[in-house]
């Protein structure tokens, strides 16, 4: 990027320390993990479905979906444990938090 060109809005803003980000991109000095014990999967279907829940929420990076559990990294100023574990209970799999880890 020369002088000359427009700097996007959202890199702008990260120099000057802004927390807003497009959707996707993460300040990941920030993120936080949260391991889940989920209930009710079966199978590999079960596990898209969660996968799928838990990219719907924003500020969430999925790690990893497995039958009976899951573990994601967040960014606390965008989302919360428990909304989190809401959004994979609402998909009909009853989920709690094992614990958040930075």
């Amino acid at each position: 990027m020369n002088a000359s060109e427009p700097v996007p809005a959202w890199v702008a803003c990260r120099r000057a320390l802004c927390l807003t980000y497009p959707p996707g991109v993460y300040d990941t000095r920030r993120m936080t993990t949260l391991s889940l014990a989920i209930d009710g999967m079966s199978c590999n279907h079960c596990v898209v479905h969660v996968r799928k829940a838990l990219e719907a929420v924003p500020g969430v990076a999925v790690s990893r979906v497995e039958i009976g559990s899951a573990e994601v990294a967040f960014d606390p100023v965008r989302t919360s444990p428990s909304q989190i574990t809401a959004a994979v209970t609402d998909a009909g799999y009853p989920a709690r938090p094992q614990g958040p880890t930075a």
